[in-house]
């Protein structure tokens, strides 16, 4: 049988040598990875860590699930508490900014 030296990454389709789809994924902490799974599996429920994905796209789930850590570690403000010193909290859109 003849090994493919490329292969397409499943997130965005588009071909790489195939240890390009595995290299960056298996130097990352488990916290991170795990973090980036999730993240992935969510808007790909067919994927698998061992489908690999291209560098691009792994960045971009990553950092997707760093801004999702992010704002689940946040507290939102109260009206008062909007740390201008002016004791009011302003409203724009229904939020407090």
């Amino acid at each position: 049988m003849t090994e493919f030296p490329d292969s397409i990454c499943p997130l965005c389709s588009e071909v790489f040598p195939r240890e390009l789809l595995h290299a960056h994924i298996a130097v990352e902490t488990v916290r991170t990875r795990e973090r980036t799974v999730r993240v992935i599996e969510s808007y790909h429920p067919g994927w698998l860590e061992i489908h690999g994905a291209c560098r691009a796209c792994w960045k971009s789930y990553r950092e997707a699930g760093q801004v999702i850590r992010i704002l689940k570690s946040t507290r939102p403000q109260r009206a008062g508490q909007a740390g201008d010193g002016s004791g009011s909290a302003v409203r724009c859109g229904g939020l407090n900014a």
